[in-house]
């Protein structure tokens, strides 16, 4: 029988830790204040700039943006997952925990991922028991001393050897009488086609454990020693394993990405090893699949600058292209696609050392100017030439979410390519359009703005009557997008620090006017939850987590009447942007001579008016 472990315990654990003691025993802290300080233990740095707030109960970094509860802590550090941090410390201050039981569909999932993540862990272990047997994995051993891979890479990421036997595996699990049938949903067997039995999925290959950032083994990598299709074998889509949500090496890779706040993102598992092994240990490699928006999502949560790294060769460029709008979803995306002809990051770092590809990877050009470059280059100037640069280039500045940003990469590509710039800008906002009617709009835009250190005041969010100071608010040289965002972030720290607030603020449906999707699920949660202490917040979530961490840890100070003035604010500031947008698209319908969208908006601009809004 499996069980569950019961909110309300889960509460009574938070709230009885203590996160300054917890915390203490890994970070050397000082008080500060009624908080205390010490240096991150997630990155890298001289001056400290973690904190811990002790009424609060949350800790927070004001150089890499890590912030949560003392649960978060836990999983950061010490990669435990949400029920290892419970039990850890329920056990510490001596807290019963009396699980209740699941219904049959929970209990049934919950013991099938543990049944697989066990049945992962034994196999990753006999696989490195081979590849170590002098006899069963001598070839396997010495083709990786050929490869350069050390014996401290092989150890650190457990790589193993899948013997040339169709029942190696099948056998070794047969003789500790693990059901079959478990066995195939975990991707390590395969059923015959006659029904007769199962062979192993992986022989006589080198195999990569594929281990997520809470160091659990989800499923496998397989690699031939000859000229053998196919070149690279993984575990099929299982519950645990997911390659459009899973990266190789973000177990080792995590640290140094927190300290370097940079990710190179790299096409295999030769590239990861090497680079790690030359130490380039911020790397990661995707699993048979292109950069999804899943991926950049979790590389997010570690690192600011992500810059991927593809062969120089005709497919590497392609790749590195189509990954082009799913990486305008980081902070600071590079493409690095300028490696000498014929190397891939495994022959280069050999050849020329680590400091040589560092250097490239921080000359990379960002994916813009890649992309208009690469563009250029394929379709070149004619009529239709231009007509495609256009086409290609509109998912990677639709995407880009800083007005400025975009406006200034529309008119560089317009200069470039000799064509009307509001002719670019109107395909552009077509493009925007038809994303946000998308269900899935804003789900990946969330980038949390991480402060070098603590905010210094720009001005009060509504002069005279606003907050008194620490306000992130908008001043002078900031986009339209950017003012939203803060002022998003300002009402979200507002209805933290000023519950009373809550009921006016969903009585106005304020929250229905977010574009931020992730701000705007906290948001809802309060309302949902108004009494809820911060550090109950987003247990599961580690970025919206963070984010609740920065604002309550921030701890503004609002004059009595400044709410009322900054809801007031954010209202006039949407009706300014609606207005905006569409008086630009009316401009370019106007230029384009394009009546029948010319009327559609006109009337869309009448509504608008009658609403206010003009």
């Amino acid at each position: 029988m499996s069980f569950h472990i019961p909110e309300e315990k889960i509460n009574q654990i938070l709230h009885t830790a203590d996160i300054g003691e917890v915390v203490s025993q890994y970070v050397q802290l000082k008080k500060a204040g009624k908080d205390s300080a010490g240096l991150c233990p997630f990155h890298s740095e001289k001056t400290p700039s973690f904190t811990v707030s002790h009424g609060k109960q949350i800790f927070y970094c004001f150089g890499c943006g890590m912030g949560g509860n003392v649960y978060r802590f836990l999983m950061e550090y010490n990669g435990m997952t949400f029920v290892e941090a419970v039990r850890f410390l329920a056990g510490k201050y001596n807290i019963d925990i009396p699980e209740k039981s699941l219904s049959h569909e929970e209990e049934t999932r919950i013991s099938q991922r543990e049944r697989l993540l066990s049945l992962n862990r034994q196999a990753a272990d006999f696989f490195a028991a081979n590849l170590n047997n002098s006899q069963v994995g001598r070839i396997a051993s010495a083709y990786l001393e050929k490869r350069g891979i050390s014996q401290n890479a092989i150890k650190s990421f457990g790589l193993g050897y899948a013997p040339d036997k169709w029942d190696r595996l099948l056998k070794y699990f047969s003789s500790k009488k693990v059901d079959p049938g478990q066995l195939e949903a975990a991707g390590l067997i395969i059923s015959r086609k006659d029904s007769s039995g199962y062979y192993d999925r992986f022989r006589n290959r080198i195999i990569f454990p594929i281990i997520d950032a809470q160091m659990r083994v989800i499923g496998f990598g397989g690699r031939v020693m000859d000229d053998s299709l196919p070149k690279y074998l993984n575990t099929p889509e299982t519950l645990l394993y997911h390659k459009s949500q899973s990266l190789y090496g973000m177990d080792i890779a995590k640290r140094k990405c927190r300290e370097t706040r940079t990710v190179h993102v790299v096409e295999g598992y030769m590239d990861v090893i090497k680079l790690s092994q030359h130490g380039v240990e911020n790397a990661v490699a995707t699993l048979g699949t292109a950069l999804t928006s899943d991926h950049v999502r979790l590389l997010n949560n570690f690192a600011d600058r992500l810059v991927l790294v593809y062969d120089s060769d005709p497919a590497g460029i392609k790749a590195a292209s189509r990954s082009a709008d799913i990486l305008a979803q980081a902070s600071d995306a590079r493409i690095l696609a300028t490696l000498p002809a014929g190397y891939d990051p495994d022959d280069y770092v050999s050849k020329f050392g680590p400091e040589s590809f560092l250097d490239l990877a921080e000359k990379a050009p960002g994916i813009v100017s890649f992309m208009m470059d690469q563009a250029v280059a394929h379709h070149g100037l004619s009529v239709k030439g231009r007509v495609r640069i256009i086409s290609e280039m509109k998912n990677v500045l639709s995407s880009i979410q800083d007005r400025i940003e975009r406006g200034l990469y529309i008119k560089e590509l317009a200069e470039r390519i000799k064509v009307d710039e509001k002719a670019v800008l109107e395909v552009v906002y077509r493009k925007e359009t038809e994303k946000r009617r998308s269900p899935d709009y804003g789900k990946s835009t969330f980038q949390p703005q991480i402060p070098a250190q603590l905010p210094t005041p720009i001005r009060d969010v509504v002069p005279q009557s606003g907050r008194i100071n620490n306000s992130l608010s908008v001043g002078a040289g900031v986009s339209p997008f950017e003012d939203r965002h803060r002022m998003e972030k300002d009402i979200i720290a507002m209805m933290l620090q000023r519950p009373d607030i809550i009921p006016e603020i969903d009585r106005r449906n304020i929250l229905a006017l977010f574009i931020n999707a992730d701000l705007k699920a906290i948001g809802q949660s309060l309302v949902g939850h108004p009494d809820a202490p911060a550090s109950d917040l987003f247990s599961d979530d580690g970025p919206k987590e963070r984010v609740v961490a920065e604002l309550v840890i921030m701890d503004y100070q609002w004059k009595e009447d400044g709410y009322m003035g900054l809801i007031s604010q954010f209202e006039s500031s949407h009706r300014r942007h609606e207005n905006l947008r569409l008086q630009e698209r009316i401009e370019a319908a106007e230029n384009e001579n394009n009546q029948q969208l010319l009327l559609e908006l006109l009337k869309e601009k009448q509504i608008q008016a009658s609403q206010g809004y003009a």
